[in-house]
């Protein structure tokens, strides 16, 4: 049976992923540019491979845990996650909330006090927002914002583009990297010697000018760097994701006993629905 999933669990499923174990080679050449080191060109291989053949996906996956909390928020979630039987299930659609505990009640090993608090609080923050703050101020001088929002978009959030407007996204950047590289030596350089490990941008020290064939300060280096892991390779990460769902599986529809396999259980809101709607069609009770 054809069930749904929401966009975060998949993208939960998808990081999950050992791409360390995943075998690029074919992927790679498939990539007309060289930019992508085994480790984006693995994560870029997974989201393929979860949208195009989940089967073969899930035969090389260990089965998805409940959300690991710990001690970063107060509630911690030990539900596995669901799958839906309606894509407009409004669970698929309902945010995360959750409250996160502040890095001076960890150093101050206060967690226990404080997620007993929130705990023993938690109308005073639903109805009274603002009072709640004031006694968490007064009560562990606390200031900044704790609350947890997430919003949940369900499958939809890809429903604003169509397959055609990513491609052209995806060759309009394409076209900017070629002028990028073009308007420079030293750009072309930097592409060519240290893209691959473009994340160095943050770890300079890591960066050896002495592969260069032309001199140039570290800071024109850090700077071209900078460029191509923040305006060239994480956009054109966020596209291709896009992408291969749009082109494989935009309504992130899977078979139940595969998500099964990987942990999943039945929301209950819609198990409700199906079983109503079942007994209704049968003739064993009426419809509304």
């Amino acid at each position: 049976m054809e069930v749904f999933i929401t966009r975060s669990n998949a993208e939960r499923i998808i990081k999950k992923m050992d791409v360390k174990a995943l075998d690029i080679k074919e992927f790679a050449e498939k990539m007309h540019f060289k930019w992508f080191n085994n480790w984006e060109l693995g994560s870029l291989m997974a989201y393929e491979l979860f949208f195009s053949n989940p089967e073969q996906f899930v035969a090389q996956f260990s089965e998805l845990k409940p959300r690991e909390t710990q001690r970063s928020f107060v509630y911690k979630n030990t539900i596995p996650p669901a799958f839906h039987y309606f894509d407009n299930c409004q669970r698929m659609l309902s945010n995360y909330e959750n409250i996160r505990i502040p890095e001076s009640i960890v150093s101050s090993k206060r967690e226990e006090e404080f997620i007993e608090w929130c705990a023993a609080n938690e109308d005073l923050r639903t109805k009274y927002p603002d009072q709640f703050k004031r006694r968490l101020k007064w009560k562990f001088r606390v200031t900044e914002n704790v609350d947890v929002n997430i919003e949940n978009s369900g499958y939809q959030s890809c429903q604003t583009f169509t397959l055609k407007e990513v491609e052209a996204a995806i060759s309009e950047k394409l076209e900017q990297v070629k002028q990028w590289l073009a308007s420079s030596h030293l750009n072309r350089e930097v592409m060519e010697k240290y893209g691959i490990q473009s994340f160095n941008c943050k770890n300079p020290e890591r960066i050896n000018l002495k592969r260069l064939t032309i001199a140039a300060p570290m800071e024109a280096v850090v700077l071209s760097l900078t460029h191509i892991e923040t305006e060239i390779k994480q956009p054109l990460m966020d596209l291709f994701k896009v992408y291969y769902r749009l082109k494989e599986n935009e309504r992130l529809a899977f078979n139940e006993h595969l998500l099964g396999h990987l942990g999943f259980s039945v929301c209950k809101q819609c198990s409700a629905k199906a079983l109503w709607a079942s007994l209704t069609e049968r003739g064993l009770i009426r419809a509304a």
